[in-house]
């Protein structure tokens, strides 16, 4: 139940992001990007 309801705060904030501009690339960049932050930070 936890996971689902992550999965659509994360929908909410994509489909925000996007209705003031942000592009489906540059969300998904930031995303890799955060994603190798965290594992720089991790080891």
């Amino acid at each position: 139940m936890v996971e689902r309801e992550l999965d659509l705060e994360w929908i909410t904030l994509i489909k925000e992001a996007m209705s003031v501009g942000v592009t489906k690339d540059e969300i998904l960049e930031y995303l890799h990007t955060n994603r190798e932050e965290r594992k720089v930070l991790v080891k």
